[in-house]
């Protein structure tokens, strides 16, 4: 039994992990905490990850994509010790208008992480064409996507908008 409650309190001690905190209540045209690629801009509304409808006719926002990323780099676990760290996350977003693309992805991905060349919007633009899982390649990612169209073979049996974990 002392056994046990010793084991119990090691596995408190090393399984508890140093939380990250920042929080961005706005958001500003010069904010450097986030960087926009692609066709992500900040507006006075917050993050626009693609181009505004209201602008823009349907056919030149076809194949377009946009990605906002933090650029505070989050240390998630320490490979000597294995020790992780918890995060949680909150957010609100809007996906407006006739025109819609294919979805929306809050992602983890490596620092330096790039749109890759040869992406789709099957794949929400975090991996190519050649790219399978988001675990392989160098595009390697956790993922939560809202997805708003159906257009891969994986997704059968699935709604059109869902919400899925890569």
């Amino acid at each position: 039994m002392i056994t046990f409650l010793f084991f119990l309190v090691l596995l408190f001690f090393y399984a508890n992990a140093t939380p990250l905190s920042f929080n961005l209540p706005t958001i500003e045209h010069n904010d450097s905490l986030i960087n926009c690629t692609g066709d992500a801009s900040i507006s006075s509304q917050g993050i626009q990850v693609t181009r505004d409808t209201d602008l823009y006719n349907a056919s030149s926002l076809q194949r377009r994509t946009g990605r906002a990323t933090c650029t505070q780099l989050m240390h998630l676990w320490d490979a000597a010790t294995g020790n992780l760290t918890d995060f949680s996350t909150n957010f609100s977003f809007i996906i407006r208008g006739n025109n819609y693309g294919e979805g929306l992805a809050f992602f983890l991905a490596p620092n330096g992480s790039n749109i890759p060349p040869n992406s789709t919007g099957g794949g929400l633009r975090l991996i190519n064409e050649n790219q399978t899982t988001a675990s392989t390649g160098v595009n390697r990612f956790v993922a939560v996507e809202f997805d708003t169209y159906k257009n891969n073979p994986w997704q059968e049996g699935l709604p059109i908008n869902h919400v899925g974990i890569c």
